[in-house]
């Protein structure tokens, strides 16, 4: 019974012996559909109702390996949040952006971001984008 989890689409031989004792060989290939979504909201707001407070990427699939950094910049292309090497698939609320910059609560505005998404294939993808702070 072999066992294969490709990360990449791949071509396996088999070398076997029958029950009589015959070898054969025979080969099968492995297709992966790298999976690789995750949604960015577009609006968010952080009023403090429990619903939509906190801006991130999110995505339950195993297939992101790390989102490598994640930016957000104001209008004034200054960085008001970072993070980095962080995995999107943790919903426990330490990877988001709550809205504030120095410890204060932002004006409603559209904000820019960034973020590198590593995958476990080794592949990287960039995304950029706005979105918009409601109060």
């Amino acid at each position: 019974d072999p066992y294969a989890k490709p990360l990449k689409t791949t071509k396996l031989y088999l070398n076997f012996v029958d029950s009589n004792g015959c070898p054969a060989m025979d080969s099968v290939i492995i297709i992966v559909d790298p999976n690789r979504k995750f949604y960015i909201p577009n609006t968010f707001t952080p009023n403090g109702d429990g619903r939509n407070d906190y801006f991130r990427i999110r995505s339950r699939l195993l297939s992101i390996r790390q989102v490598k950094v994640f930016r957000i910049f104001n209008r004034g292309g200054e960085l008001v949040f970072e993070l980095k090497n962080f995995r999107p698939q943790n919903e426990n609320f330490d990877n988001t952006w709550d809205g504030t910059f120095r410890g204060k609560l932002l004006s409603p505005d559209e904000f820019t971001y960034y973020a590198e998404i590593e995958y476990l294939d080794g592949e990287s993808e960039v995304v950029r984008g706005t979105v918009l702070l409601m109060r």
